[in-house]
């Protein structure tokens, strides 16, 4: 049995589109990337279930960069701390400009989740991910990506419902196929805010919405 409780975060921002290398590729346009992400507890239980979707386009419109689906199912052992997930994904890949053309990916994944703070002020999260990909075209090839995320209160001493917070996410990965270790770095400032249900069996919902953000690649 589910328990009725969900964790839904959605945000948007516009990136400047600097990890393209193609001369054909205007690195001056500013681009869409558009993220939702829900997780699920099952009742009783130390297993559930996660999943986001994400949405970048080359114009911020109808362009297709890449479109993101994936989910998993996440165990929180008693002995460790943290969240463990086993999950799969797939990614439809488009070209810059008017083509249709598209290339698709197909992974799986395991993924471990592991909070920390440091100090009043810092909430951090370590992600380290393998991954196994198959690529249209292309040969078998795997990726290793570890992340840390930092959230830091900016008008209240935790991120209790209402906190205006910056979020920064700093990513590195590497893997085969590979010729150089990618560097990817996001920072926002969001504001997390509660909805309460009327049925009070049912848990309140949380938001996260994004003021202003920036993103780099290389």
């Amino acid at each position: 049995m589910l328990r009725r409780s969900l964790v839904a975060e959605a945000f948007i921002f516009f990136a400047h589109v600097s990890s393209v290398r193609s001369s054909a590729i205007d690195e001056d346009q500013i681009g869409g990337w558009y993220m939702a992400f829900l997780s699920k507890d099952f009742t009783q239980s130390r297993f559930g279930a996660q999943g986001d979707i994400q949405y970048r386009t080359w114009d911020g419109g109808g362009d297709l960069e890449q479109l993101l689906i994936r989910g998993g199912l996440t165990y929180r052992p008693d002995a460790l701390p943290g969240k463990y997930t086993l999950g799969v994904a797939n990614i439809t890949s488009g070209q810059f400009g008017q083509s249709k053309r598209t290339k698709t990916e197909n992974r799986t994944y395991q993924e471990a989740l592991i909070p920390q703070r440091v100090g009043e002020k810092w909430f951090l999260k370590h992600r380290l991910r393998f991954e196994q990909r198959w690529v249209n075209g292309q040969d078998f090839r795997t990726r290793f990506r570890y992340a840390l995320f930092a959230n830091v209160p900016l008008n209240r001493p935790d991120l209790s419902p209402g906190a205006l917070y910056l979020a920064l996410y700093k990513e590195l990965s590497t893997g085969s196929g590979m010729l150089a270790t990618e560097e990817r770095s996001i920072y926002t400032i969001a504001i997390d805010f509660m909805r309460r249900s009327a049925i009070s069996s049912v848990r309140p919902v949380r938001f996260k919405r994004v003021i202003c953000s920036s993103t780099a690649t290389r």
